[in-house]
């Protein structure tokens, strides 16, 4: 199996805007997290090594074989504005705009040194998996190594105490 630098990855729709980021509201605990996590990285994309445009993303380990989903935050990491726009792929298609959107499949393809063709295989499968995890129920877990790094994420470690439902 191939290993790619970056992987586009859709979040389950049971959990559009239950982010760390979503739910912090860009407030002091998110800033500190973005800020520690920029500080340890220097500032360079975990994909593509550049310094420009620095964002901080969330990286969640979905888990869905059973009757519930489990979404695991397991770290933060530090993606330049092109690298994040491409792991976040389904926003940029939700824009229907095809410049921008052939822009960071450039930049996807480029920055994992495949074709054209490759590179929408990677896409077609992140929506496939997107569409499968989205008839899910989810619930939303922290890794214990990161709660005791940030003991503010214990809002978002609500474990199966709350279920988020799909949309029917």
């Amino acid at each position: 199996m191939q290993h790619y630098a970056l992987i586009p990855e859709l979040v389950p729709s049971p959990l559009f805007h239950k982010s760390v980021h979503d739910l912090f509201n860009n407030d002091r605990r998110w800033r500190h997290i973005r800020d520690s996590t920029r500080a340890e990285a220097d500032n360079h994309c975990s994909a593509c090594s550049t310094q420009a445009n620095p964002h901080c993303n969330e990286v969640w380990k979905y888990r869905h074989d059973g009757e519930i989903g489990v979404a695991k935050l397991t770290a933060f990491e530090i993606l330049c504005r092109d690298c994040h726009n491409a792991h976040h792929i389904g926003r940029i298609i939700a824009l229907r705009d095809r410049a921008i959107l052939e822009s960071v499949l450039a930049h996807l393809g480029k920055v994992n040194g495949i074709s054209p063709k490759e590179t929408m295989a990677l896409v077609d499968a992140a929506l496939k998996s997107h569409a499968k995890r989205s008839k899910k129920s989810w619930t939303m877990t922290v890794a214990p190594e990161l709660l005791a790094i940030y003991p503010d994420l214990i809002v978002v470690n609500t474990g199966p105490t709350v279920v988020y439902r799909p949309n029917q």
